[in-house]
């Protein structure tokens, strides 16, 4: 590229940076892309004309930046009222609950935030285009009416809750950094913390617990339906590591969540291990705590040494669904791919007309592309649960996960081809960045 065009580039590039949060990126790109085209397409035939042309192209450009501001620049304000009383609201101050009862946040289009006591928020952006909330601590319920057109963002310690439209709450403890979302209506996205990169889908009827300080996430079913909550866990996205492990580590894959809907407690103070003791006569045995202890306990690197004490093949033909499941879980967190990879291939063998067993293809595939970093033997996995559930709760992702097995493992075209799939049904999703990245190469 000659120099002037280089020059020109770099100067759209900072008016790009300049506008902030003006076009979409996929506009500002086409538009850029234009202007260039339109400068390229002017040959110059000699060194005089380099200036002129440059000098023109800039013109444009100026023409292009001031044109973005007056449209894009002045985002249609979203009024909101503050209280009983409803005094107008203003941007970056803060509303504070007390004890004296809920405080109500009213926006213009009909959403509206209900404050619990000893709540504390800032109302930091409120347009038409995007609502940005600081929730520095409390409970904060809220529901929003879709307009099609406003983002709302919850920020709560290092982790964002964004949504379209749909009735949740969002409760932050900043003392102990955990945070609660619960979903009533919609689906909201939590980002941040230790969460993956591509966040956390939490749908109607669940609630997501994350703890920052134990690195451990939790995925509930508010109307207490198990077997639902169970696959919807699946859908959601952790670090692969054991939380002891994920300290000074990154990990862009996304794992499944551990069967357990609540965050365990840590081992009381003085002991190695908190073992659940039964009513029945305590034994010697139960010095030694069992693999199923030492999981519940966290220690899963212990909890696959006292599996493979006690006999794999033995777990791995008798262990009922759940114990297998739990069993996969931990080998997972240990980063054991072999014990855990064999524990979901029972889960198939011997379970298989079992919710669980999609569900454990599914899981494979989350194996073989994480943990191994096989992305030819995880598009095989993430194929199988789509032929079994092409409309199961984990479509969505095994979908995006076949995007990026398929483009690992070299196999653009069909990486290609499952992109434009995914934006067909999904766009909007957890994986429409990866999809058009994928389309633009």
């Amino acid at each position: 590229m000659p120099d002037d065009m280089k020059n020109l580039e770099r100067m759209g590039e900072r008016v790009a940076q300049k506008l902030g949060d003006g076009p979409s990126e996929l506009r500002r790109e086409a538009q850029k892309r234009a202007l260039l085209s339109l400068v390229a397409a002017s040959k110059p035939e000699g060194e005089g004309r380099i200036l002129p042309n440059l000098m023109v192209a800039a013109a444009v450009l100026l023409v292009f930046a001031l044109g973005a501001m007056l449209l894009y620049g002045q985002e249609t304000p979203l009024k909101f009222w503050v209280g009983e009383q409803e005094t107008v609201g203003s941007e970056g101050s803060w509303v504070k609950a007390s004890n004296d009862g809920v405080v109500p946040i009213r926006f213009d289009n009909g959403s509206r935030f209900e404050l619990d006591t000893r709540t504390a928020v800032r109302v930091l952006a409120s347009n038409m285009e995007t609502v940005k909330v600081d929730l520095s601590k409390g409970l904060l319920h809220a529901d929003i009416k879709k307009n099609g057109e406003t983002n709302w963002i919850i920020s709560a310690g290092p982790y964002q809750v964004t949504v379209l439209g749909t009735a949740f709450s969002v409760d932050w403890d900043s003392d102990s950094s955990i945070l609660g979302v619960s979903v009533d209506r919609g689906k909201v996205l939590v980002r941040g913390g230790h969460l993956s990169e591509h966040g956390i889908s939490v749908q109607a009827g669940k609630r997501l617990v994350a703890d920052g300080d134990k690195g451990s996430v939790a995925m509930e079913s508010i109307s207490g339906d198990s077997d639902t909550a169970n696959d919807q866990e699946l859908a959601s996205a952790t670090d692969t590591g054991s939380p002891q492990d994920r300290q000074g580590t990154t990990d862009e894959g996304v794992a499944a969540l551990e069967v357990d809907r609540s965050i365990p407690t840590p081992a009381k103070e003085g002991s190695r291990i908190a073992v659940k003791k039964s009513s029945s006569t305590v034994t010697p045995a139960e010095d030694s705590p069992s693999w199923k202890d030492l999981s519940d306990a966290r220690e899963f690197a212990a909890a696959v040494a006292a599996a493979r004490r006690q006999g794999l093949d033995e777990l791995l033909t008798t262990l009922d669904v759940n114990d297998l499941w739990v069993l996969a879980n931990a080998a997972r967190y240990a980063r054991d791919a072999n014990v855990s990879e064999r524990a979901l291939l029972a889960v198939r063998e011997r379970f298989a007309s079992s919710k669980r067993a999609s569900t454990a293809a599914f899981m494979l595939g989350r194996l073989k592309l994480d943990l191994e970093g096989n992305p030819t033997a995880a598009t095989a996995w993430f194929e199988t649960y789509l032929t079994e559930k092409p409309s199961g709760p984990l479509a969505e992702e095994a979908l995006g996960r076949l995007i990026d097995a398929c483009d690992k493992a070299g196999r653009k075209t069909e990486s290609a081809r499952n992109a434009e799939i995914y934006l067909s049904r999904y766009d909007g999703g957890l994986f429409t960045k990866l999809a058009r990245s994928i389309l633009r190469k």
